[in-house]
């Protein structure tokens, strides 16, 4: 239930953030990018999914759509200043790198220490939370930063397609 709703709710501030579902869409989609590198490292550390780790997904995905939102929000300036959509993607891309890269990587190692030390409130242990954030982070800042750009293009030029497409069939069932 709180994945659900942290993911409406994350979509909602997007579509707001953007003007426009399409963009929202094409950052939804690279979520996936994230949960997957998050199961492969809890797979590859043979740790459990457990409540912590459960956290840390909820936290990722904030982590990850602001990295996508930098990306985006970057070459959506560009385009609004009448750049073409693929140099904008690719100029805002590449001065989004730098920026999106360095603060993935002061995350990943600021949460070495929960890793190595694990520590523990109670009875939980929260080493799990910091691999799935680890994990995810990972991933999806390598694939966010190559096919994110793709996925926005792809997206827009889909709905662009249907639209036409309907249009189309609109104009010829008169």
């Amino acid at each position: 239930v709180n994945l659900s709703l942290a993911l409406i709710l994350v979509f909602a501030v997007m579509a707001g953030i953007f003007e426009s579902v399409q963009r929202a869409i094409a950052l939804m989609v690279s979520l996936p990018f994230a949960l997957t590198g998050a199961i492969w490292t809890l797979s590859l550390t043979e740790t459990g999914f457990d409540q912590p780790a459960a956290v840390g997904v909820i936290l990722l995905i904030g982590i990850v759509v602001n990295n996508g939102i930098v990306l985006i929000e970057h070459m959506s300036s560009y385009q609004r200043q009448g750049m073409a959509r693929e140099d904008a993607m690719v100029k805002g891309g590449t001065e989004r790198l730098r920026p999106i890269l360095m603060t993935a990587l002061t995350t990943l190692i600021g949460l070495v220490p929960i890793v190595v030390q694990q520590p523990a409130l109670g009875d939980m242990y929260y080493y799990s939370m910091a691999l799935v954030i680890m994990g995810g982070l990972a991933a999806s800042t390598f694939l966010t930063c190559l096919l994110l750009p793709t996925t926005v293009t792809l997206v827009e030029d889909a709905t662009t397609y249907l639209s036409r497409l309907l249009r189309f069939a609109k104009a010829h069932d008169s």
